[in-house]
């Protein structure tokens, strides 16, 4: 539960921000297609000067009129990521810190932290650049330490791109001795395993390697998939099971905002707390069934 002073405080500090960063682009754009126009007008000014044209100040007018709008519009459309991920998710986090007894941690730059992310997880092409917006780290209730990234995988053939995923990638470092891949799609990309196609329900693809599966923990992935399709409405949802630990990969409906009240600061925190409860469902250990 969030007290209304504590999202007011949130709010101000975000709209703070925001408005900051709108200032930054606005001065940003203005000089770059300002300089740009400077130049146009130097040397179109000239070449009508020289051969007394008119048509290149009409031609000036009008590139004059096409930058201004290109200018409004950048600024008007363009949405900050900064304050969401610098502003509003440290401050989410610290108020569930104080209802935990093991503190979280945020990092909004990531540096090349989970570069391989993608490659532990062999739940996407091996190839597949990561962008990772931001991070939130901890511990479990039983003490195993996880990772929640929200991060972009993009494939690209030099000549155009795709991306892959666009969502929360929640890795729990914890590490079963089978592997295995439960997805509606895709199929598992770890690098140097062979792989047996199982047949899954609802048309879930499951496969798993050549020591076989322990068949509980394989009905409890199938469960935990089919009811993140059920609830985001998609079927993009992604389990694995690597060397690396258990990797859930799902769509993300929450991105950069323009503007946040109570409403939607209750609803952010609502959906961080569900992802923390979806850690402790990623608990797959074969004792846990006893």
């Amino acid at each position: 539960m969030i007290l209304q002073s504590q999202s007011s405080a949130i709010i101000n500090d975000f709209n703070q921000a925001f408005n900051t960063s709108k200032r930054k682009v606005r001065n940003y754009t203005l000089a770059i297609l300002g300089g740009i126009f400077a130049a146009i007008a130097i040397v179109f000014g000239i070449l009508a000067y020289m051969l007394d044209n008119m048509a290149f100040l009409v031609f000036l007018v009008g590139a004059f009129l096409a930058l201004a709008f290109i200018a409004v519009m950048i600024i008007l459309i363009y949405t900050p990521s900064m304050p969401t991920y610098a502003i509003l998710y440290p401050r989410l986090i610290k108020l569930l810190n104080m209802e935990r007894d093991e503190p979280l941690r945020h990092e909004h730059q990531t540096g090349n932290t989970y570069k391989d992310i993608n490659r532990q997880s062999g739940l996407f092409s091996r190839g597949a650049s990561v962008r990772v917006r931001q991070a939130i780290t901890g511990k479990s209730d039983t003490g195993i330490p996880f990772h929640r990234v929200d991060a972009t995988m993009t494939v690209s053939t030099g000549q155009s791109a795709s991306t892959v995923f666009d969502g929360v990638l929640i890795h729990l470092e914890q590490t079963l001795n089978k592997p295995f891949y439960v997805a509606y799609k895709g199929k598992f990309h770890l690098k140097g395993l062979k792989t047996d196609r199982l047949d899954g329900p609802d048309g879930i693809r499951i496969f798993v390697g050549p020591a076989g599966y322990d068949k509980r923990i394989i009905d409890q992935a199938v469960s935990l998939v089919q009811r993140l399709s059920r609830e985001h409405g998609t079927p993009h949802v992604y389990l694995s099971s690597t060397d690396a630990g258990l990797f859930l990969g799902y769509r993300y409906p929450i991105r950069r905002m323009r503007q946040v009240d109570h409403d939607t600061i209750k609803s952010t925190l609502s959906l961080l707390k569900r992802d923390l409860d979806l850690v402790e469902g990623l608990n797959m250990r074969p004792e846990a069934f006893l």
